[in-house]
């Protein structure tokens, strides 16, 4: 899809419902450059994620793979083996499967740069017969990313 025909179809789709996850608020400075107009929820963990999902329906959802280069309880769990996990953008994938008929998305992107992450997240959504695309985020060069 050109940048031309991005730009049209974010303008003709006004007042879309976006839900971003990620860790990086660079990155969701940029968000907020591409869906101006649009209504953007910022989520930065897993937990905040999994509150705005269930508060409405979201035309786009956007997905990060890798969601914590720190250690903090909300990015973290215990395993059946007594470990401390980080939660990771499959567990958000497996959340949006489990979404009712109409509370499903119309596209999720994934935007993670992990290639074996973001590839598990897409095979995770396709599935589930969820629409997905995996476009990995790079800036400064892709502005216009990500598209519905």
């Amino acid at each position: 899809m050109s940048v031309a025909a991005v730009i049209f179809f974010l303008h003709k789709c006004i007042n879309m419902r976006i839900l971003i996850l990620d860790d990086v608020k660079n990155r969701h400075d940029i968000f907020d450059t591409v869906y101006k107009g649009h209504v953007v929820t910022h989520c930065y963990n897993y937990h905040e994620f999994i509150t705005e999902l269930d508060k409405c329906r979201y035309d786009i959802i956007s997905l990060d793979h890798d969601l914590s280069d720190f250690y903090d309880h909300a990015s973290t769990y215990v395993d059946g083996w007594g470990n401390t996990q980080f939660y990771n953008g499959a567990h958000a994938a497996n959340q949006v499967c489990c979404l009712s008929v109409n509370n499903m998305p119309e596209k999720v992107i994934v935007h993670s740069v992990n290639p074996s992450g973001g590839r598990n997240m897409v095979r995770i959504l396709a599935k589930a017969g969820i629409n997905v695309e995996l476009q990995p985020f790079s800036y400064p060069t892709n502005l216009f990313y990500p598209y519905p």
